[in-house]
């Protein structure tokens, strides 16, 4: 398990193309970047001057949106083939080519954080170094939305992506998350739950978790 990220690194390289086409062709319940935005300052007073940091950004379709607003943004991203299309997308964006484990950034940073499809790559040791990273980037009373899909078991190992949306036999390292096991990650590294829900995409045979943790 020692090359996980070098092994989900080559995959979303390979997939990156059809990343950005799932994003064109969302489903019907499939939130938009706006939805993610409300969401986010919903829990924060923070209106101006906002730092904003997203955690594995693809395509960067969330954090064009986000820099529209005026917000200074920032991502970490692993996959050259995805910086390429986030660099596209949000060219006003500072982006960090590297493996998160191995980024360091001031204490007390950030305002909000976002992660899309994100936590789930990392085994849960290296999952709660990711949350106190970004526990510790974050402003008191920072913002972090983070959504994954919704297992009926907590387990992790080496799975195929969906083949009805990425048509090659890309297999990548994934943790799959109950509703307890989401929530204790957070609640672990010391954020408070301040919101969370389910969303299900009937096309694909999920249902996403999305929740929120302030710091």
């Amino acid at each position: 398990m020692d090359n996980y990220v070098e092994i989900n690194k080559n995959t979303y390289n390979q997939v990156a193309k059809d990343l950005m086409n799932r994003h064109k062709k969302s489903g019907v319940n499939e939130p938009r970047a706006e939805d993610y935005y409300n969401k986010i300052f919903k829990y924060t007073e923070r209106k101006d001057n906002i730092k904003h940091l997203e955690l594995g950004p693809g395509d960067g379709n969330i954090l064009k949106f986000f820099a529209s607003k005026d917000i200074d943004t920032y991502a970490i991203e692993n996959s050259e083939e995805m910086v390429k299309l986030c660099k596209k997308a949000s060219p006003k964006t500072k982006i960090i080519e590297k493996n998160i484990l191995e980024v360091n950034l001031d204490e007390d940073t950030f305002d909000t954080a976002f992660a899309g499809s994100f936590i789930h790559l990392f085994p849960t040791k290296d999952a709660n170094i990711v949350m106190n990273k970004v526990y510790n980037w974050l402003k008191k009373d920072g913002v972090f939305f983070a959504y994954t899909t919704l297992s009926d078991i907590d387990e992790e190992g080496f799975f195929s992506k969906t083949k009805s949306i990425y048509p090659n036999e890309n297999v990548r390292f994934r943790h799959n998350y109950t509703e307890d096991s989401l929530k204790k990650l957070f609640t672990d590294n010391g954020f408070e739950v301040v919101d969370y829900y389910q969303i299900p995409e009937p096309e694909n045979n999920k249902i996403w978790q999305f929740i929120i943790g302030k710091k």
